[in-house]
């Protein structure tokens, strides 16, 4: 995982994360959303969820400023799934490598 995909992700986590609605702090994370998600490389099926669900929360944050209305509780749930799916295939690696250093160690 890039760099760049880290700083998307983290910036996405802390917009639908965020359980007191703070105007500035989501203003901030969507810029850096949406940046960090411009430079991300299409075509990487485990990201596409991801890609897909950073555009429809800055599509609907311009349509709606202050991530308000059903369009954004739409993208912020497609958000929520597709970290969600990330997670658990960074869980699944890392609990592949810790099998694999066991199995060494016995």
């Amino acid at each position: 995982m890039s760099l760049q995909d880290q700083i998307a992700i983290n910036a996405a986590m802390a917009l639908v994360l965020t359980v007191v609605a703070d105007p500035a702090r989501e203003k901030m994370h969507l810029a850096i959303l949406r940046e960090a998600a411009s430079q991300m490389v299409d075509g990487r099926p485990r990201f596409e969820p991801f890609l897909d669900a950073a555009r429809a929360m800055v599509g609907a944050a311009q349509v709606r400023p202050g991530g308000s209305g059903a369009d954004w509780t739409r993208a912020t749930w497609q958000m929520k799934d597709a970290l969600r799916a990330i997670v658990e295939w960074r869980l699944g690696e890392a609990q592949e490598k810790a099998d694999a250093r066991r199995a060494v160690a016995a």
